[in-house]
């Protein structure tokens, strides 16, 4: 495909009957591979307004998914949380465009926010709080999307150890711990396979950290939640583990020296509007223990390609503490 232009721009905003003259286009993300395309970029007019808008060719993401992640994300915007605005016209809001004899999805809306850099325990707790607000409104949203990538996963045993580990660059020699850790990685999979079925479900955002689809809103207090791409149906609990060990690990990258005890507030955050029900609760141990050993790994297995040395490899060690169910006691939380 060739470089976008201004002239891409004009199409884009005609296909939303926005009539506004275009000073400049920005790419923010580019992802091409042998089969699909994904471009977001900003549009950026002479009356001061900015558009993010998506174009996309991939298979996983038919227009009948895309328009229904966009109803969800409208749906939060129309209930308060802030979201930005989709554009809609024709009674949708997943359009196509024809840019070189190829056809993409488009999606547009309203820029919002600046990407979060530090991150307080103040605002974990406000994420917290943001991410109850919108699983309380999904359990009265009736359009499903979809089932989600994580609980697909989990249900088609794709979500192995050993797909995990297959990251590792170069592998590590010590494949009696790996043994050990996938082990202890799969035998929670198998377990949750088996109940994560009884858990309350519904339509989430399915890829939120406080590093990552959460912006500050620049003109007021709060923050705000940015592209559902993944969003479909998960178990609240899922979502809301996912959402705290993504966000630590990504704190850990950044600050080895935290005390991650004190970003327990999110939980806190969250429990002030919504509150666990008792299979969520029966549950905790095994959810909680998966998704730290999860991101721990995805986070050690980072630096150790960074860095291959056989010190970088003792994280193996770690890993088999965050896979323990002993340590996640929802009364104890704790977090090596």
């Amino acid at each position: 495909m060739r470089d976008l232009t201004i002239n891409d721009a004009y199409d884009v905003l005609s296909l939303y009957e926005i009539s506004e003259s275009v000073s400049k286009i920005t790419i923010i993300e580019s992802s091409t591979g042998s089969n699909k395309i994904r471009i977001i970029f900003c549009i950026e007019t002479d009356s001061g307004r900015e558009y993010i808008c998506r174009i996309s060719n991939e298979a996983n993401y038919p227009k009948g998914l895309v328009e229904k992640q966009c109803a969800f994300a409208r749906f939060l915007y129309d209930n308060g949380i802030n979201t930005p605005k989709k554009y809609s016209c024709s009674g949708g809001y997943c359009r196509t465009l024809k840019i070189n004899n190829e056809y993409f999805l488009v999606v547009l809306e309203e820029r919002l926010g600046n990407d979060m850099v530090l991150v307080t325990p103040e605002e974990y707790r406000d994420l917290g709080i943001l991410l109850g607000k919108i699983h309380c409104l999904s359990e009265g949203y009736v359009l499903k999307v979809g089932q989600g990538i994580v609980s697909r996963s989990i249900d088609t045993g794709r979500a192995r150890f050993d797909n995990l580990i297959k990251q590792l660059m170069p592998p590590v020699c010590d494949h009696s711990m790996i043994e050990e850790v996938g082990r202890k990685h799969d035998e929670l999979i198998s377990a949750l396979q088996k109940d994560m079925h009884r858990l309350p479900y519904g339509t989430v955002h399915g890829d939120l950290s406080s590093f990552n689809n959460i912006v500050s809103m620049p003109d007021q207090k709060g923050m705000a939640v940015i592209d559902f791409n993944l969003a479909g149906e998960e178990p609240y609990l899922f979502d809301l583990l996912i959402t705290f060990y993504s966000s630590i690990n990504d704190l850990l990258r950044s600050s080895k020296n935290v005390s991650v005890e004190r970003y327990f507030t999110f939980f806190e955050g969250y429990s002030s509007v919504r509150k666990f029900n008792n299979i969520e609760l029966e549950l905790w141990d095994r959810a909680a223990a998966l998704f730290d050993g999860l991101y721990f790994c995805k986070r050690m297995i980072g630096e150790y390609n960074l860095s291959p040395t056989t010190d970088n490899a003792q994280w193996l060690y770690e890993a088999l503490e965050h896979f323990d169910v002993k340590t996640h006691r929802i009364e104890k939380r704790t977090y090596k």
